[in-house]
């Protein structure tokens, strides 16, 4: 299950109330390593980081909507050479890297995950709600 940020509430209140823009294009999802809450930001979130970790991209092509609830179309990968040590969360960010910008929504991992550089972790957002 997903939970909205104070950050991805205000974003999209201001989209819709006052003109702002949400590039859906300009989403990405990032992994870290300690519990997110609501208040949690892009400034403090504990990012997993190391080996060739980064964020991954996912476009408007990734999602699907039914009835008030989004889910991923397709997975994201983070393939062999990138080393993740106790990946807990997911999060969605509308920033490629760094600390600016929103962290929107988040979810727990399944499972913590630490991977290895012959490891390949794949996830997949399937009910992000508004309620």
């Amino acid at each position: 299950m997903a939970n909205f940020t104070q950050q991805g509430s205000q974003l999209i209140l201001s989209t819709l109330l006052e003109g702002g823009t949400i590039a859906a294009n300009n989403t990405w999802i990032g992994l870290a390593t300690a519990v997110i809450s609501n208040t949690t930001t892009l400034a403090t979130v504990t990012e997993c980081s190391g080996g060739s970790y980064t964020r991954k991209n996912v476009t408007s092509a990734n999602w699907s909507e039914t009835t008030g609830v989004a889910s991923m179309a397709s997975v994201v990968t983070w393939g062999t050479g990138v080393v993740i040590t106790a990946a807990t969360y997911w999060f969605l960010c509308d920033q490629a890297s760094g600390t600016a910008g929103n962290l929107i929504c988040y979810g727990a991992l399944s499972t913590s995950r630490t991977l290895t550089t012959a490891d390949t972790l794949t996830e997949q957002i399937t009910s992000l709600s508004i309620s």
